[in-house]
Parts: C-alpha cells; sequence; structure tokens
C-alpha cells in the first residue's frame, strides 16, 4: 500500500524535475544521464515482477527524450537535415500494426521497445544543447562507467548486487551496476569520447579516462568490446591525417595495447584463455544457435517481416544478439533495405554537418558501431543511445560562437527594416 510519505516525496519530487525542466533544463540532462550507470532489470532482477523489469528500458529512454526536449525549448532545435531513419521507422510501424493481428508475439509493450530503439537514436542530433557545455556533457559519457562500477561496488556493499558474475573457475566479468555485456558495450562508447576529446584538446583527464574505461571493458570480459575499441583507434587514426603525425596519440594507443594483454594474461577473466587458444576468438558463445532460430523466423515471412517487437521476446539471452538479424526478423527485407538506405542517407548529411577536423572521428566510430551491431543488439540498450547523443554534443557551439549567430539574428530584421525606410 502507497502511505502519504511516499507519496510526498514523490509529488517533490515531481516539483524538483519540473522546475529543472524550466530553469535548468541541462542539469535535468545530465541527472538523467547518470541514471544510465544503473540497469533496473539487472540490479533488481528476481526481486521485482518481470513485467515491471521489461519497462525500464523504454522509461530510460523516454526519460532521456523528455529531458532533451526540455533543453530543445531552451535552446531550439536543429531541423537542417531530413530524418530519413525515422521516416523508414513510420513504415515499419505501419507495417507492423497490419501485421499485429497475425503474430501474437508483437505485444503493446515489445512494439514501443522496438520503436524507440529503432527511431530514437537517431532524432537525438536535432536538440540544440547549451551553449559551452561540451566538455561536461563529454566528461559525464566517458565517465559513466566508472560511476557503474561505483553504484555496482556500493549495492554488493549492501548484498543487493553482485558486483561480479561467473566464478573464478570459469572466469569472473565485472558487471558493476548493470549487466558485464551492457558494461562492455557502455565502456567502450567511453572509451571512444574520452579519446576523441583527448586528442582534440589535449587534456590529461580525458587521456586517464580513456585508459581507464579499456580497462572496464577488460574486466567485463566483453570481446566484441576490445574488438570495437581497437577498430576505433586504428581507423580514427587512418582517418584523420592530421592524427598520423602524433606520435602521443599513438603512443597512448601503444600503452592501452600493452595494458590489455598484461590484464589479460595475468587476470581469471573469461578471455584469459584467449592468449593459449586465439581461435576461441570466433567463438560466437551459443549465439550460433540463436541465430538458425531466426532465420527460421526470417523465413516465414522474408518479405515484410513479423512486425516491430517479434524479436525482442523471451529472456535477454534470447535475443537475435544481432541488429540486421533483428531488423529482417522485424521489418523483413523490405523494410531492412528501406532502414539501411535512410540511415545511409542520414550518415552522408551529419556528416556535412560536421566540423571537418572531427569527420574522421565519426565515421571511425560509425564503422565500430557497425562491427559491434554483429554480436549485440545495441539499439535495445539504453547506452546505445550515447553515441548518438554525442553527435548532437560535438555540434554545441562555444559561447562566443552562440553570441555571434545571436547577435547576426538580431541583425537581420533590423537591417530589413532600415532598408524598407530607405526605399519609402
Amino acid at each position: 500500500m502507497v502511505t502519504m510519505p511516499w507519496i510526498a516525496l514523490g509529488c517533490a519530487a515531481l516539483l524538483v524535475v519540473a522546475w529543472l525542466a524550466l530553469r535548468r533544463p541541462t542539469i535535468l540532462v545530465w541527472v538523467v544521464l547518470a541514471t544510465f550507470a544503473v540497469a533496473p532489470q539487472w540490479v533488481f532482477a528476481g526481486e521485482v515482477s518481470p513485467a515491471l523489469l521489461a519497462a525500464a528500458t523504454p522509461v530510460q529512454m523516454l526519460l532521456l527524450l523528455g529531458a532533451l526536449l526540455a533543453s530543445g525549448v531552451h535552446y531550439g532545435l536543429r531541423l537542417d537535415l531530413v530524418n530519413w531513419p525515422l521516416l523508414a521507422v513510420l513504415w515499419l510501424l505501419a507495417q507492423s500494426l497490419l501485421l499485429a493481428n497475425s503474430n501474437p508475439a508483437v505485444t503493446p509493450l515489445a512494439l514501443l521497445v522496438a520503436t524507440l530503439g529503432f527511431a530514437l537514436p537517431w532524432c537525438l542530433i536535432h536538440v540544440a544543447l547549451e551553449p559551452g557545455s561540451r566538455a561536461r556533457y563529454a566528461l559525464l559519457i566517458a565517465l559513466l562507467p566508472v560511476l557503474c562500477v561505483a553504484f555496482g561496488t556500493g549495492l554488493d556493499l549492501l548484498e543487493a548486487h553482485t558486483l561480479f558474475s561467473g566464478s573464478k573457475g570459469r572466469g569472473v566479468r565485472l558487471r558493476g551496476a548493470t549487466n558485464a555485456g551492457w558494461l562492455a558495450f557502455g565502456s567502450f562508447i567511453g572509451f571512444a569520447v574520452a579519446l576523441h576529446e583527448a586528442s582534440r584538446r589535449r587534456r590529461l583527464a580525458f587521456a586517464v579516462l580513456a585508459v581507464v574505461n579499456v580497462l572496464i571493458t577488460i574486466l567485463s570480459g566483453g570481446r566484441m568490446g576490445l574488438i570495437a575499441c581497437g577498430i576505433l583507434s586504428v581507423s580514427y587514426v587512418l582517418l584523420t591525417p592530421a592524427l598520423r603525425t602524433r606520435a602521443a596519440l599513438l603512443g597512448l594507443i601503444a600503452v592501452l595495447g600493452a595494458g590489455a594483454v598484461v590484464l589479460v594474461v595475468d587476470l581469471q577473466l573469461p578471455i584469459h584463455g584467449l592468449v593459449q587458444h586465439p581461435e576461441r576468438l570466433l567463438d560466437p558463445n551459443g549465439r550460433d544457435r540463436i541465430w538458425r532460430g531466426y532465420l527460421d523466423q526470417i523465413r516465414a515471412n522474408p518479405l515484410f517481416g513479423q512486425g516491430l517487437g517479434a524479436a525482442e521476446r523471451g529472456t535477454y539471452q534470447d535475443l537475435p544478439h544481432n541488429e540486421y538479424l533483428r531488423l529482417l526478423v522485424d521489418g523483413g527485407v523490405v523494410g531492412a533495405v528501406l532502414y539501411a538506405a535512410a540511415v545511409l542517407l542520414w550518415g552522408r548529411r551529419v556528416l556535412g554537418l560536421i566540423r571537418p577536423g572531427e569527420r574522421g572521428f565519426v565515421c571511425a566510430l560509425f564503422l565500430a558501431l557497425g562491427v559491434y551491431a554483429l554480436t549485440d543488439n545495441v539499439l535495445l540498450m539504453p547506452a546505445g543511445l550515447l553515441p548518438f547523443l554525442y553527435l548532437a554534443v560535438m555540434r554545441i557551439p562555444s559561447p562566443r560562437r552562440a553570441a555571434d549567430r545571436a547577435r547576426r539574428r538580431k541583425s537581420r530584421p533590423e537591417a530589413s527594416l532600415r532598408s524598407a525606410a530607405a526605399a519609402e
């Protein structure tokens, strides 16, 4: 039964959120982002009803969307590109609603999760954020894996959640206040952001965070996380001419690689055996069995799929663990081709909006994400929104540049009025 103190506490929280949305939207976005360090569906598994836990991911996504819209009210929306992926998702949604009657697996919650996952990331770049706040946003994104481990440590001390999963005989995996696989992905994103900010701004704090995030990736036992860090680092240097002559960055990558080898050799992790048995790197770890099952579903309706949400059923272990396979199950060949074409059109336009010196990083980041999506459902994780949010962060103007733009906008109507008066 809900008591009066809980009602009062809930009302007070709503008032605080409303005040932040009206007066301090940037702080509200930061608070919501900080909650991404905790995954309720993993922390409270077995203690809360599965139906309530299943709603955790869409709730976190919608909270971030609401906070960003509050920021958009204050600082504006960027409508300088057509959101082709969103249009493709609307097609998939209409297609899914037509198929819903014939597929009981497409529940309202599964439909919502799939729609948010496929649509929301591409929309974040439209939100304008507070001028001059880029460094603080980047710092928070890079710190999220550290916060996840810190929260997990606290929960472990309270005996509410275990910091590590697995066993010492088979190798333990750091999971913090989430799942080890999710932590590996989050630490990869933290590494990418920290590495780019360290090379762009030459700040030691970001370089240290890049190293810390690689160590967290290793401790999580995430093979694809480590591979993605390597792909990003190499392609970032190759695609950015200014970095090829920077011995400092190449030295940082070498140190990270050496540290990774030392940790893999010395620590009892699931990836420990890869040093003696490199062939295990290609071990799908049961994914091949899952993939065969979903391939059978694709054959059942290859053209239009089974509807958004059809692949998001069962437990986490039952998910496709492959975004391309999930898209084919949900949308079929027609939906997958439309969605892929929309993403390519969107990406081409976004590269034109990013500063020329940072385009190499954006290409490297999405190359690594594309590879990561081969073995994980990147768009179903709340942390999957972070690389797309960072695109919006990269477009934040400095306070001086924002002031110059405001003066130019203000001067245009005055100039028009003077021209009209002179004509008369």
